[in-house]
């Protein structure tokens, strides 16, 4: 009896072990394709000094290795304290050279928000987000991401 006992423990380790293992074989291999995305970026984003350029491109390169729909670079101007939208993977309306001032400072809406926090976040619906600042007033541009992940 006490060996059935101990036959049905050892089978029980054995199946967490190993569903432990393929937890963490697929964690690494997640985090190998990562780093290969990261180093290999390196090279690509270093044959331009044109930061829009440069910004553009690192945003081509990380929507590739997470799958988002679209994607935006917001940074904040030292300056003038305001956000400023630098990059964008959106074709019908391009950004001009320098991107574009936004009405928004750290702390104003979804960016201004990730921008003080110095946080990600990953919205399922942004248009129900509290952050999300949606204005149809001159000048305000409305940035979406809308991600499906691989």
């Amino acid at each position: 009896m006490e060996n059935v006992r101990l036959h049905q423990s050892a089978r029980a380790l054995t199946t967490d072990l190993e569903h432990r293992v393929v937890e963490r074989t697929t964690a690494l291999e997640r985090e190998h394709q990562r780093a290969e995305t990261c180093c290999g970026s390196a090279p690509k984003l270093v044959t331009s000094l044109d930061l829009d350029q440069v910004l553009t491109r690192a945003l081509q390169l990380v929507n590739e290795a997470i799958g988002a729909d679209t994607a935006a670079i917001v940074l904040l101007d030292p300056e003038t304290q305001l956000l400023v939208y630098r990059a964008s993977l959106e074709k019908d309306a391009p950004l001009p050279k320098g991107g574009r001032s936004l009405p928004f400072r750290a702390g104003e809406g979804l960016a201004g928000w990730v921008i003080q926090q110095r946080q990600s976040v990953i919205l399922p619906d942004l248009a129900n987000d509290p952050r999300w600042v949606h204005s149809t007033r001159r000048n305000r541009c409305a940035i979406t991401a809308r991600w499906r992940f691989r």
